[in-house]
């Protein structure tokens, strides 16, 4: 594993020790379907675990499954058919089984599953706070490359995805790393991939206070799109058959990226012995 400073950017740094990670993978893609996991969301989880282990840290995990939910109408799915129970397990036994492959200590992983009574409540309590402070306007493009983007502003799902945006802007704020997690903010680190940089920093940046972030490139497709985003055939899933992940494999390009993170392993040997561990050699064609 060849993990190295020119594979994170850091555009903060509070200078103080860090006992605590967190960061995680944005599931709402998978439909609710634990085969859908995709290797980006492997990898979304899998990099928070590692800093914390080179941290000699916990590892804080989001798993936004009530927030799923919400979103199943705009994502086409059927939220009474989504099984994320399974999910949360199948995706720590792939952090587990990579962990294990790349030599690299388990670290304590906690899960902050926003379905938890806990964990809601914390997140009912805050918003409203949170809403005080950043208005709408300031979420449209939250998740946006382009500086002048305005989703969801117009659109039919609007006030649901806003609703959406405000729930997890709170998940980064030190109300709630305090309030639901009881660790304190100055002592964390968020281990996130770029696309979310802005949901975390805005509310620090609004009220003045400082994050620590490390931050890297989301999983790119054949396309060097991520990999959530882009077309569904270019993504690589724990639902393909074994040939069509080294079909896939073969013409995603990108190896130094994938060097990086699974050296001296490769894609397809992450997947297969992922699947191994959760699928008990069925296929799922959903």
């Amino acid at each position: 594993m060849i993990l190295n400073n020119n594979f994170f950017t850091q555009p903060g740094n509070n200078n103080q020790p860090v006992q605590y990670v967190l960061g995680g993978s944005c599931i709402c893609y998978a439909k609710g379907i634990p085969a859908r996991l995709s290797l980006q969301d492997l990898i979304d989880s899998l990099l928070p675990a590692i800093i914390a282990s080179q941290h000699n840290a916990p590892v804080y995990l989001y798993f936004q499954s009530h927030e799923a939910i919400m979103m199943a109408d705009l994502l086409h799915f059927d939220p009474t058919q989504a099984n994320h129970t399974t999910m949360r397990a199948w995706l720590e036994a792939g952090i587990i089984y990579t962990l294990e492959q790349l030599n690299i200590p388990l670290p304590p992983i906690y899960w902050v599953d926003t379905s938890e009574d806990k964990i809601r409540q914390h997140l009912d309590q805050w918003v409203p706070h949170i809403k005080t402070v950043l208005p709408p306007s300031r979420l449209y493009g939250l998740y946006a490359k382009k500086p002048d983007a305005t989703y969801p502003q117009g659109t039919d799902e609007e006030q649901m995805m806003l609703d959406v945006y405000y729930r997890n802007i709170t998940l980064y704020t030190p109300e709630f790393l305090n309030a639901a997690l009881g660790i304190p903010p100055e002592h964390t680190l968020f281990v996130e991939n770029t696309t979310q940089q802005k949901a975390i920093q805005i509310y620090y940046h609004a009220t003045g206070q400082n994050c620590n972030i490390l931050l890297y490139h989301p999983a790119p497709n054949t396309q060097g799109k991520e990999m959530c985003l882009g077309n569904s055939n270019h993504k690589i899933e724990l639902r393909l058959t074994t040939k069509q992940i080294i079909h896939r494999a073969a013409k995603m390009g990108h190896e130094d990226y994938y060097q990086a993170i699974f050296n001296p392993h490769s894609v397809v040997d992450i997947m297969q012995g992922w699947q191994a561990k959760v699928l008990d050699n069925k296929r799922f064609e959903q």
